[in-house]
């Protein structure tokens, strides 16, 4: 069976949700060092003056091209901790409840 596109290796471009009480996701990119992301993994990403660590979401949205994007420092995770298929669902309960999806995460 072939794997949908949500659980496919990501572009260069990620988004990630932070566990943190902020509404929103952020995008990222990938260094080809760190090898495939997919959708359910976690990554270690720079926040403000931090490190966190943060969920894949899946591919970020069309960026504008004068855009920073800043890398992720690292991937946590050999395999997704929760299937890419879980996306949508956990942003619905995180509308429903109006809730931080990465806290709902």
């Amino acid at each position: 069976m072939c794997p949908s596109k949500i659980d496919s290796p990501l572009n260069e471009f990620i988004d990630v949700a932070v566990p943190m009480p902020v509404f929103g996701t952020y995008a990222y990119r990938v260094p080809p060092s760190l090898g495939a992301v997919t959708a359910g993994m976690r990554v270690l990403v720079p926040f403000g003056r931090r490190q966190i660590s943060g969920y894949v979401l899946g591919e970020a949205g069309r960026l504008p091209a004068d855009t920073h994007i800043k890398f992720i420092n690292d991937v946590l995770d050999e395999t997704p901790i929760f299937p890419g298929s879980m996306v949508p669902f956990l942003r619905w309960v995180s509308e429903y409840y109006i809730h931080p999806i990465g806290e709902v995460i």
